[in-house]
């Protein structure tokens, strides 16, 4: 209401009466009522009719995504199954033992190594001379089954039951060459059991159910929501859907019928939503009212109150009296933007300086020292917060970096400690325990309030992490100079050592051939003979000790020539003295490797000494085949492979750093720089030397690039 206004003493006559009006408050109050609630209602109408239709279309569309997925995820499966019997179908001592009929060598050394390692469930082997199997009893009974539904070779990975075991079988059938014709059929076959639907779930978020092939529910995450999916299904080939139940059936193909897998969640929390989103809309609605009303009340005031105040003013100017003055602050919009005016003022200038310190900060050169850092960081800390000096002050109390500022800014005892005339503020440049501070000089006059000096913290714990990084960087600069001018010696001292031993080395040789040649005493002959095969086996060790000096210098000079192999093969093995020991199998007659022919003469005595030492009585088998790489360029491959104790799990790329060891290492036997100087040779050619899994026994492969036909060679 209105308020009445006093009356004038000067005025005899009453003061002129109000005709009837609707309130203004009142009016407000409705038509914001009005404005907020009736749209919103007519929205929530409109909306109603199309949620049913969206919630449906989102649980078939999520339904479909998941099974998606679990397809994805089941293909991937049966496609690691089918990598793994087309590995072990044409691996060739798989091929060679299958074709000389030696069936239990693969039973022990494929099937059951399978089986032990949880690769598969199970594992057949079928030939002429008989089948092999491994692994559960009943997955190889389903196996072995002949007559319709049976599981056919080179078919893929399929599903199928094995009495109560859903199994994923692949199969391949293994053929020689010319007239041997087939030699026989791999199976193997992983379980799909518990862990399998708990992935799938895992994955899709449904619950999982195989289904025998009765159609009832095998192995299940739930089984209840199972059965009831399995009744809603039925045989339809989409989703469904029905009350808060939505399910899809996945078919597995395969043998008698394959496999399905249903997929089946409840979506109650849909449907809550649904059934209860007329309840929701009449809450909004009466919400959006009750708001509007309260919002209207509050403004209907506000401008009640404005208007009773001009209406003072305007009626003490009709009375003759002074009018009462308007404050702007008193006005709550006035005051609360004055606010919000003063507070983006602040945020606008902490962003400032936080910007500046950090531009300041990226601009101090990496390699630069601390106190120049410290200086420039002063300097920088004056200009951000118009000082007249800053200095930074270490954990003695000494300064580190001092920015003085312009003559016209300071007095002479303004850096003295005993200067009462400056206002001095500080902030610390770290956290904790650190004592270290920034110290800024203030101008006269200058207003620091408590944002100024939360935004100089900030600068001086920016101030503070780059000096400790400076000095980090520091340290490490000076290890990494020290440990570059170790690296230095260390490969001087081994080119001097490897150059001066050459020459003793070159007169043992001349001294212990002379003796072979002009001693008639037999056992002078052996022990000249010894000396000179061990002279040859020490220069050895120092040439590999010069090509690691070469090749970690950059100095290592290799050439491209066309190089038989086969007979530098023939050669270490005669300077080996393994001619009795080592199967040559030449496979690539008449093609020849592109490198430098002293570098593979250098690789093949590394690889041969080491099957020598590390099998010192079974038989070595050198094999020469050409290849190719993954883009199509023509390679020669050197596959060296013995029968002694093999590389254990885990060392396989151990046994090629240098200065390593195998764990069956002879006793003080090597340096373990071999296997190290030859990969990096190979590599140095484009090739590369690689381990081979062998069982048992170790097997090298030494590729080099070939020119992929028969070329004259030196």
């Amino acid at each position: 209401m209105v308020p009445t206004l006093p009356a004038n003493p000067a005025a005899s006559a009453p003061p002129p009466r109000r005709s009837p009006r609707i309130p203004l408050r009142t009016l407000v109050v409705l038509a914001m009522v009005a404005c907020a609630a009736l749209p919103v209602a007519a929205l929530g109408l409109a909306a109603s009719s199309q949620v049913d239709h969206a919630l449906a279309a989102d649980a078939i569309l999520r339904t479909d995504r998941a099974v998606e997925a679990a397809a994805a995820h089941l293909r991937l499966q049966a496609q690691e199954l089918d990598a793994l019997v087309e590995n072990y179908a044409t691996w060739p001592a798989f091929v060679e033992d299958l074709a000389t009929g030696d069936v239990d060598k693969i039973q022990d050394d494929v099937l059951s190594f399978l089986v032990e390692r949880g690769s598969v469930a199970a594992g057949v082997v079928i030939a002429p001379q008989g089948s092999r199997a491994a692994g559960e009893p009943a997955v190889i009974a389903r196996l072995t089954t002949t007559g319709p539904g049976a599981v056919l070779a080179d078919s893929g990975a399929q599903a199928t039951w094995a009495g109560s075991t859903l199994v994923v079988v692949s199969a391949r059938t293994i053929g020689g060459t010319g007239a041997a014709g087939k030699y026989g059929t791999l199976l193997l076959a992983q379980r799909l059991d518990a862990e399998a639907t708990t992935t799938l779930r895992s994955l899709t978020g449904y619950e999982v159910s195989f289904l025998s092939p009765s159609g009832e529910v095998a192995i299940s995450t739930d089984p209840d929501m199972g059965r009831a999916a399995t009744m809603l299904a039925g045989d339809a080939t989409g989703v469904v859907r029905t009350g808060d139940l939505v399910a899809k059936r996945l078919h597995l193909g395969g043998p008698s019928g394959g496999a399905d897998v249903l997929f089946a969640t409840r979506t109650s929390a849909l449907q809550g939503a649904e059934s209860g989103l007329q309840s929701l809309l009449l809450g909004l609605v009466v919400g959006t009212a009750g708001l509007a009303v309260l919002f209207a009340i509050g403004l209907s005031w506000i401008l009640q109150r404005r208007l009773d105040l001009v209406h003072d003013r305007l009626a003490a100017i009709a009375d003759g009296r002074v009018a009462p003055p308007i404050s702007v602050g008193g006005d709550e919009i006035d005051r609360l933007a004055a606010g919000l005016r003063r507070l983006v003022e602040g945020l606008d200038r902490r962003e400032m300086v936080v910007r500046r310190s950090l531009a300041a900060a990226a601009a101090i050169p990496v390699r630069t020292t601390q106190v120049v850092a410290a200086s420039q960081l002063a300097r920088d800390t004056a200009s951000i917060f118009n000082g007249r000096w800053a200095r930074l002050i270490d954990a003695d109390g000494q300064p580190i970096g001092v920015f003085e500022g312009p003559p016209d800014l300071r007095r002479v005892d303004d850096m003295g400690d005993d200067d009462t005339a400056a206002v001095v503020v500080e902030a610390p440049l770290g956290l904790g325990a650190d004592v270290r501070r920034l110290e800024l000089g203030l101008v006269p006059g200058q207003m620091w309030l408590d944002g100024d000096q939360a935004n100089l913290e900030v600068m001086g714990l920016v101030a503070g992490r780059v000096l400790d990084q400076l000095g980090q960087f520091g340290a490490v600069i000076g290890r990494a100079d020290r440990l570059d001018r170790l690296n230095r010696l260390q490969r001087g001292f081994i080119s001097a050592v490897s150059h001066n031993l050459r020459a003793p080395l070159a007169r043992i040789e001349l001294a212990a051939s002379d003796l072979v040649e002009r001693s008639t005493d037999p056992l002078v002959t052996e022990r000249a003979m010894l000396i000179r095969s061990a002279e040859r086996r020490l220069d050895r060790v120092v040439g590999q000790m010069l090509v690691l000096s070469r090749m970690d210098s950059g100095t290592l000079g290799l050439e491209d020539e066309p190089v038989a192999v086969t007979p530098l093969v023939a050669s270490v093995v005669g300077d080996l003295d393994l001619a009795d020991r080592v199967e040559l199998d030449d496979r690539a007659i008449g093609i020849v490797a592109l490198a430098d022919r002293g570098a593979i003469e250098q690789i093949l005595w590394i690889l041969l000494d080491n099957a020598r030492r590390y099998a010192p009585a079974g038989p070595i088998t050198v094999r020469i085949e050409p290849d190719a790489t993954p883009h199509g360029e023509p390679r020669l491959l050197v596959v060296i492979a013995d029968r002694g104790p093999g590389v254990s799990p885990g060392a396989e790329h151990r046994i090629f750093r240098r200065f390593s060891r195998g764990p069956g290492s002879p006793s003080g036997d090597g340096m373990g720089i071999g296997l190290s100087i030859a990969r990096g040779l190979a590599r140095a050619m484009g090739g590369d030397v690689t381990l081979r899994i062998s069982r048992p026994g170790a097997a090298f492969e030494l590729a080099l690039p070939s020119s992929g036909h028969d070329t004259d060679a030196a």
